[in-house]
């Protein structure tokens, strides 16, 4: 891992107003982020059977990926959200209900009865959350279709909210990844160019093409500005089945293959190599699963995202170097860049 300059910390700190009443304000965004995956959280042990299932005595996951129709990397949200939240603990046996658990699980007591119809209320019923986690449902392409058929002021809201959440993390990004010598970075999915304008700017030799669809085009131009709009464009394509432009030295993939599944994210690296020349350069940057079961908050958080918008998973460091490697892709490295919030890593190769 690279080590991070204390005068690049301090500014960090600075940007974001550290104080402790700064500290408080984010511990209490985080309570409220993590209530609303609190809520899924008991709401899919409710909907999927999971309390059902650990009525009687813990369970194995092997087990229950076969009692409940729940695909594998779903269920493994549910469990380790599950373990977050304190309605289940690892035992000899498997995994079985604390005594939180238990009473939502009996549902004898009013109090948790109604607490677990509020969640499931709150998600949209028992029965069509269940669907919804349910095996084999992929939306990845069904989403990029309604985002063709919404109108502009959609569209713009949309990109505005990824914007915003990617502001911080572009930061960290573009001070972690060295593109001395780069010169055309193809910001695949970019969206509205918030990656691609921190990357610019960072490093002054460097220009970017951000790869996403037409109907985001007009949103992403009128939300770059001052010199990013001058060394930042956008090319309209449909990455997902469209092969990537050439000419670039950089590919970049930011909180992007998360959405897809294994097969299509296997083609997507299979593009990036065949679209840069030897020794280029190729960054991932995703939340990355530490473990199994058991891992920290921002991972719950984000597995819990995923699995609410797209097919895909929260992938493990190991999971991207199997990938990276399948695809061709040499020295293959991974840092965790200075983050207050613990999210991202960097994953970065060669072709």
């Amino acid at each position: 891992m690279t080590a991070l300059p204390w005068s690049d910390i301090w500014r960090h700190l600075t940007a974001v107003r550290f104080s402790p009443l700064a500290l408080r304000r984010m511990l209490r965004t985080g309570r409220i982020a993590e209530g609303v995956c609190a809520t899924r959280t008991v709401a899919a042990a409710g909907a999927t059977g999971l309390f059902d299932a650990l009525r009687q005595g813990p369970c194995t996951p092997e087990v229950l990926i076969q009692e409940l129709n729940v695909s594998r990397s779903r269920l493994r949200v549910i469990l380790d959200a599950g373990l977050h939240f304190g309605i289940l603990r690892k035992s000899r046996g498997g995994l079985r209900l604390t005594g939180l658990g238990r009473a939502f699980a009996d549902g004898r007591d009013p109090l948790y009865a109604s607490a677990l119809a509020y969640c499931e209320a709150s998600v949209g019923g028992g029965p069509a959350f269940a669907a919804r986690l349910g095996a084999g449902h992929s939306r990845t392409r069904d989403f990029y279709e309604r985002l063709g058929r919404r109108d502009e002021a959609s569209i713009k809201e949309y990109g505005t909210y990824m914007a915003r959440t990617a502001a911080t993390p572009a930061r960290t990004l573009a001070r972690a990844w060295d593109l001395a010598g780069a010169r055309l970075v193809c910001d695949v999915g970019g969206g509205f160019g918030v990656f691609s304008a921190a990357l610019v700017a960072r490093n002054p030799h460097l220009e970017s093409i951000v790869v996403d669809l037409d109907v985001v085009k007009p949103a992403s131009e009128a939300w770059l500005r001052g010199e990013a709009a001058q060394r930042v464009r956008f090319q309209a394509l449909d990455f997902l089945h469209e092969p990537l432009p050439g000419g670039c030295d950089a590919v970049l993939f930011a909180r992007v293959l998360h959405e897809s599944d294994r097969a299509t994210v296997k083609r997507l690296l299979a593009g990036a190599q065949k679209a840069l020349p030897s020794g280029g350069r190729l960054a991932v940057f995703e939340v990355l699963r530490q473990r199994d079961l058991g891992n920290p908050v921002p991972v719950v958080l984000a597995a819990w995202e995923v699995v609410m918008g797209a097919p895909g998973e929260i992938r493990s460091a190991e999971d991207y170097r199997t990938l990276l490697t399948a695809a061709g892709f040499q020295d293959i490295r991974v840092e965790r860049p200075f983050d207050l919030a613990g999210w991202n890593s960097l994953i970065t190769a060669r072709a």
